[in-house]
């Protein structure tokens, strides 16, 4: 998955979860969930498609991107599983049939997640979407920003 080129009609985006209201850290852990998700589309829904790359981006105090996933349907209104379910701490407005995308969990970057401060370091990211605008579910991610950050995540599982 990272080494994947992207071409014309794949795209990477970014997925923000807020560890305030779901535990993806240890969802992402769970063996009975399989490494499948199911995970809300609330913006650029004509836009994902099936076959895109996800990087799972947790908000807050350790701000970062702890996974890589492959999106493997279009958004359409799905329920996630009674696995998923268990995680959210705050889950108003979130559970039941939404518009979501199921999600292959390619590379679990929890031990080692690109942390944000990191990030913006890093000349090429620091105009990110989610540092100008954070508010949202999903972001767009360019190809260049995408190039940078499989040089953070390679540089990471070679510190391993």
């Amino acid at each position: 998955m990272l080494t994947k080129n992207l071409q014309k009609d794949c795209s990477v985006w970014l997925f923000q979860c807020n560890p305030e209201k779901y535990r993806i850290e240890a969802a992402l852990n769970d063996a009975q969930i399989n490494h499948c998700f199911h995970w809300l589309v609330k913006q650029h829904k004509q836009d994902i498609t099936k076959g895109d790359t996800a990087l799972i981006w947790c908000s807050g105090q350790s701000a970062g991107i702890f996974a890589i996933a492959e999106i493997l349907t279009n958004p359409e209104l799905q329920v996630e599983t009674k696995y998923e379910s268990e995680y959210w701490i705050d889950d108003t407005g979130e559970r039941g049939t939404q518009t979501r995308v199921k999600l292959k969990l390619e590379t679990n970057l929890s031990d080692t997640p690109v942390h944000k401060k990191t990030m913006l370091q890093i000349q090429g990211l620091q105009q990110m979407r989610i540092f100008k605008m954070p508010r949202g579910t999903n972001f767009r991610v360019s190809q260049d920003e995408w190039k940078i950050i499989q040089g953070l995540i390679q540089d990471r599982k070679g510190d391993r």
